[in-house]
């Protein structure tokens, strides 16, 4: 029970630490991003859509799309990050006292990609996915089985980076 309760408070602050350094560092001071919230950005851009709602959205998607084809246990590890993220990313954008005080672009890349960083270890820390695209590449290497899970996440982040610096 410990051990569960414990893995549930590294999600939870490895999903604040994450959704913190995106909002309040990449977004403010426009820089792209990968993965589902690289998805956000440009559904923003070209739809007007809210970045955290594209990214709930997809986040859903892709955990129907984990629980279909990974199974129930797989996919429960991604639950609390499916729903708690967007709504943290939601949050931090709508509280302007997390704004406007680091305009460094390279200063903010820098302490974002630590951020991220942490959060990203603390939720695998605790066995859990982050959701997102990280679903997906598992979803992918269940077909594909050859393909490593972390050369995957890579090239749909390259893509969706690429599809950013398109957009922009």
């Amino acid at each position: 029970m410990k051990q569960k309760l414990l893995h549930i408070v590294y999600i939870v602050v490895g999903n604040i630490l994450i959704a913190f350094a995106l909002s309040t560092l990449l977004l403010e001071n426009n820089i792209i991003a990968g993965g589902v919230s690289g998805i956000g950005i440009i559904f923003n851009h070209y739809f007007g859509l809210s970045i955290s709602l594209s990214v709930g959205i997809l986040n859903v998607c892709l955990f129907v799309l984990g629980f279909l084809f990974l199974g129930k246990v797989f996919a429960m590890t991604t639950l609390v990050s499916t729903f708690l993220f967007p709504f943290l990313l939601e949050f931090f954008e709508s509280q302007p006292v997390f704004h406007h005080y680091l305009n460094d672009p390279l200063l903010a890349s820098i302490i974002a990609g630590c951020l991220i960083g942490i959060g990203v270890g603390l939720v695998l820390k605790a066995n859990a996915s982050t959701g997102g695209t990280d679903m997906l590449s598992y979803i992918i290497r269940s077909f594909f089985p050859h393909f490593r899970s972390a050369n995957l996440i890579v090239v749909i982040d390259i893509v969706i980076v690429l599809l950013n610096v398109l957009a922009f």
